[in-house]
């Protein structure tokens, strides 16, 4: 028992843990959502290429960034957090920024049964499969521990960086609409 609150001690509170994952979630959102627009202004189908090439990465990146800041001793009840934090973060700021802002229909914008909906659906989907596939990975690489990706990032740096990669989207939203 005492190796294992030992082990604990070095964790975050759970609050600071779900500001970081929200704070990550809107940075790869942002950031992914920056890069697509460049070749999607120009032809949509290289935006869907820029996309589906993309996407998986940031989300690989976030998922690693996020473990690594947890003990290894809890990642597989943390990944549900991570998860569950980055989907329902992602499913908010759609709601305001294509619902909300854009003027989309709530049902088409979330119902799988729709063109626009499917595309969510997956989205949505990717995130928690990806995030699985990579906590998998890194349980059998263990050495992230010690090296781990970002660890010179703290939640200032997030936050800037999120705040500029939202201020390109809007701008490339605004010229591109």
């Amino acid at each position: 028992m005492m190796k294992l609150m030992n082990k604990n001690q070095n964790i975050q509170p759970l609050s600071s843990r779900i500001i970081r994952y929200i704070l990550i979630e809107n940075l790869i959102y942002w950031l992914t959502g920056s890069i697509v627009w460049i070749p999607w202004y120009f032809v949509e189908w290289a935006g869907i290429l820029a996309m589906i090439t993309f996407v998986p990465f940031t989300i690989i990146i976030a998922t690693l960034y996020c473990l690594h800041k947890v003990p290894m001793n809890i990642w597989k009840r943390e990944i549900w957090l991570i998860i569950g934090t980055f989907v329902i973060t992602c499913g908010i700021i759609d709601l305001f920024f294509w619902i909300l802002w854009r003027g989309h229909k709530i049902l088409e914008w979330y119902l799988p049964i729709t063109r626009v909906g499917i595309g969510n659906f997956i989205g949505y989907m990717e995130i928690i499969i990806i995030a699985l596939i990579t906590l998998i990975f890194a349980l059998k690489l263990s050495r992230l521990q010690k090296d781990g990706i970002g660890a010179k990032l703290n939640e200032i740096h997030l936050l800037i960086l999120g705040v500029i990669l939202f201020i390109i989207n809007v701008y490339c939203a605004i010229v591109y609409w």
